[in-house]
């Protein structure tokens, strides 16, 4: 029976062939096993970092040739087409041309962030730690520039390219030339294999639009982020590590005068983390900063912050703990969640359903998160919040999922909803329908209500028998809505249809 998921591997490098390992002892005072490069092979492409930024390849056919190890880092659920999308946001940000530093932001930062996106898992520590090893030796800083040379593009030449392009067949240097790497052996490599070619049509043959066609329901002028971060200072200055301090300089930096990600250091999650889980920070101070947070969910590259979390899901154990959280902090979490669904990428993004363990080994995901929310903030008692809750269903209800092809990507319907194929999302649709007719029950705005039964038509699509049975026995009938407004008594009439068609559970 074959394994769900598809390999991943890291495969690494000694940029030194053996010098390291044969002469550091004598020169630096301590060992040095290699000067590692790495890299991560799935889905038969080899994806690495270097000064011209990513880049892809057949695996073991960069001009450094064989790898001197590889490990297995597990099976991934994420698609071949999620996986694009991702390596284009790296390639525009964080991990573009010319960012590259030999100590903090090299080839092997790379490996650990694509292989922590797509198992989890971290790259092998003493990799990770090999620019400290060799600064804490006496001599280590005058190598700077002999390591410099070997780490910045380990794969110069024409064997590969910057990632994506198309590498013609006649730029690639012949296999009887090489020796027949560990990855060829296991299978991983077919010498003229045409469909093993890092292929800029197999990656722009389908566009990702980065707003949804259907315009989501988001609140770009809420706040005044300069007071937000003012506030938020004050309430956490005694909390502030000098780490803290530099995190949310580069918050700020990020937000405020509107720079890239690549403005945020690794530490930033761990800052975010401390104020939301940390019980002596003060209640505002975690509101000041989620409300800083959904002015940053409105920017494109957004989702690269939400991708490194994947690990820890800060953002979202706390978001799971709304119905524990004060009004305020309630109100501050769906505003997040909602101007998440201002960019395709990160609307997605909250309707992941790969599970993760929350408090007492509960089984958690991200779309059970998103429901939540959704319904703790529809069904309360405050304004703001019903204001939240209404634009989460809507937004919800016309999130369009991309149209997947399966035959690529074995696994895929477990990564993602699938509308009406995918049971999970059937289930979720209903119950989101069970909140939206309780929250009918009661007299409601023209807007909410508006929101409301669109949902509820949409979902009466999606789970197109439970929904228009649910609406038939619980109610209330569609009718009752009749004469609020026009655009309300068109959704009527569309509710009518389907509530006289539905079948009994």
């Amino acid at each position: 029976m074959s394994q769900a998921g598809q390999g991943v591997k890291l495969y690494i490098y000694d940029l030194s062939r053996g010098v390291a390992r044969a002469f550091s002892g004598a020169i630096l005072g301590t060992t040095i096993d290699g000067i590692w490069h790495t890299s991560v092979v799935v889905y038969g492409k080899e994806y690495f970092f270097g000064s011209i930024g990513i880049q892809a390849c057949i695996p073991g056919n960069t001009i450094l040739g064989k790898p001197d190890k590889i490990v297995e880092l597990g099976r991934t659920q994420v698609s071949e087409e999620i996986l694009g999308e991702y390596i284009k946001e790296l390639s525009t940000q964080r991990f573009r041309s010319g960012t590259y530093n030999l100590l903090k932001h090299n080839c092997n930062n790379f490996s650990e962030d694509l292989a922590t996106f797509l198992t989890g898992r971290s790259i092998p520590k003493y990799i990770l730690d090999l620019p400290d090893s060799v600064l804490n030796t006496p001599l280590g800083p005058t190598l700077l520039p002999f390591l410099g040379e070997l780490g910045v593009d380990p794969a110069s030449g024409s064997e590969v390219q910057p990632f994506p392009s198309l590498i013609p067949q006649s730029s690639l240097p012949s296999y009887s030339s090489l020796a027949m790497s560990g990855a060829e052996a296991n299978g991983d490599v077919v010498p003229n294999d045409p469909t093993n070619v890092c292929s800029a049509a197999e990656f722009e043959k389908d566009e990702f639009t980065t707003k949804p066609k259907v315009p989501p329901i988001v609140f770009k002028d809420t706040f005044d982020i300069l007071n937000e971060f003012q506030s938020l200072m004050r309430h956490i200055e005694p909390h502030l590590s000098d780490d803290d301090r530099s995190s949310l300089e580069e918050l700020r930096v990020y937000v405020v005068e509107n720079e890239g990600s690549w403005a945020l250091g690794d530490n930033c999650l761990n800052f975010i983390g401390k104020v939301l889980r940390e019980p002596d920070i003060p209640i505002d101070a975690r509101v000041r900063l989620m409300n800083i947070l959904s002015v940053a969910a409105l920017k494109d590259d957004v989702i690269l912050i939400l991708h490194q979390d994947r690990r820890d899901h800060v953002l979202m154990s706390y978001a799971h703990n709304i119905d524990r959280l004060s009004v305020s902090e309630q109100e501050s979490v769906s505003v997040f969640l909602c101007n998440l669904f201002e960019n395709t990428t990160t609307s997605e993004w909250l309707l992941y359903i790969s599970e993760w363990s929350g408090s007492n080994n509960s089984q958690l995901s991200n779309i059970r998160v998103t429901t939540k929310v959704a319904v703790t903030a529809l069904l309360a008692d405050q304004e703001r919040l019903k204001e939240h809750g209404t634009a989460l269903m809507y937004n919800l209800a016309t999130k369009e999922v991309k149209t997947v092809k399966m035959s690529k990507t074995v696994g895929y319907s477990s990564q993602m909803p699938q509308g009406t194929l995918s049971k999970v999302f059937d289930d979720v649709a209903t119950e989101l329908a069970m909140a939206i007719l309780q929250f009918l029950t009661s007299e409601q705005c023209e807007e909410h209500t508006f929101r409301a039964l669109k949902a509820l038509l949409r979902f009466t699509t999606i789970a197109h028998n439970e929904v228009p049975a649910l609406i038939k026995m619980i109610g209330p009938d569609p009718e009752t809505f009749r004469g609020i407004s026009d655009r309300v008594n068109e959704i009527v009439d569309q509710l009518g249809s389907k509530v006289r068609n539905a079948r009994g559970f």
